[in-house]
């Protein structure tokens, strides 16, 4: 990656290719540039070799007009003026050229500016704990896949599937440990589900403005409501909206257009399922021993706990990134405002 990048720095960039190509394709040279007209006797037209009689290359009118030295001045004049335009043309692009390539950072310089940006994240609280609980369910989740393939024949003493077999007392403990990594944010999260689900519920079953106006500000990360009406919640949150409120402020000035207000339902309600679906999930593994639990039950209510957490989670950011794309990020820009002012 670092010679990959040491090369794109050493290339021509294309303001550079721009510039040096600027005047190459100019064919007519006039006046102290290098005109090959002369008022004296014979006269060739701009362009023209002296070697070949102008007879052959110009009418006799254009001929007669050539024979006039204000003529030969202003098509000088002319010519003049437009390599001018064109050299100034020439160089304003190049410019541009150059601010927006420097604007733009390298493959290199973006991925150290994410790892930086990803040290930052990870020594707070916050940031520390989600990246070990991201990597224990990534190790274990992946241990369980490896003995679900059969990818340690060692461990099938007597057989595979036998019920006391190495591998099938490693499933059970790695199911028992996902199962409780997924009852951090299972029930962990359920209190802010159940709350957005009760503003829901508020909102859509009574009419009430007060629950619409409460999710807007708990998601507002990635919700943009349309223009505040009364009346029915179909009004309030209709999808044919075409404008966002007014008291978003942005970092770029402009404002993402209104999210549909389904997505809210559909956010809300996957999030209620997942807690659900990982009650089932504990009942199951909690409930019964693994001589007595079905052999379906766990995967099934793991499927759907994960799938439903999966849609719920890639919609937030679909719309966080929609939303991040049209206004940018303001706490960012406030980052380097601060850091300019220091």
């Amino acid at each position: 990656m670092a010679a990959t990048g040491e090369a794109f720095g050493r290339a021509s960039s294309w303001a550079d290719l721009r510039r040096n190509s600027a005047g190459s394709g100019r064919r007519i040279s006039v006046g102290r540039r290098g005109s090959s007209i002369s008022t004296g006797g014979g006269m060739s037209p701009i362009g023209v070799s002296r070697n070949m009689p102008i007879q052959e290359r110009v009418s006799e009118d254009i001929r007669e007009a050539l024979r006039h030295p204000a003529v030969v001045n202003s098509l000088v004049d002319a010519a003049e003026e437009s390599e001018k335009l064109g050299s100034r043309d020439s160089s304003d692009a190049g410019v541009e050229g150059e601010s927006e390539d420097e604007e733009k950072p390298g493959a290199w310089a973006a991925t150290m500016s994410g790892l930086l940006g990803f040290w930052m994240w990870f020594k707070k609280p916050v940031g520390f704990f989600v990246t070990i609980y991201m990597l224990n369910i990534v190790a274990w989740g992946g241990m369980l896949f490896l003995l679900l393939c059969n990818a340690a024949p060692a461990m099938c003493k007597p057989t595979c599937n036998a019920i006391n077999s190495p591998r099938r007392i490693w499933i059970e403990i790695d199911s028992q440990i996902l199962n409780g990594l997924f009852c951090v944010t299972g029930f962990g999260l359920a209190p802010w589900r159940f709350r957005d689900l009760y503003y829901l519920l508020k909102w859509r079953c009574y009419g009430k403005q007060s629950g619409y106006l409460k999710l807007q500000e708990i998601n507002q990360n990635w919700y943009r409501p349309g223009p505040a009406a009364s009346g029915s919640p179909e009004a309030v949150g209709s999808s044919t909206d075409t404008a966002a409120t007014d008291d978003i402020d942005t970092a770029t000035g402009k404002r993402a257009p209104p999210t549909k207000s389904w997505k809210l339902d559909y956010v809300i309600w996957l999030y209620v399922l997942n807690t659900f679906f990982q009650c089932c999930l504990c009942g199951f593994m909690w409930g019964m021993n693994r001589y007595q639990r079905p052999s379906w039950s766990t995967g099934f209510f793991v499927a759907l706990a994960c799938i439903v957490a999966m849609m719920a989670g890639g919609q937030v950011w679909w719309e966080t990134r929609k939303v991040k794309r049209i206004e940018g990020d303001k706490k960012e820009e406030e980052k380097k405002e601060e850091k300019a002012k220091s």
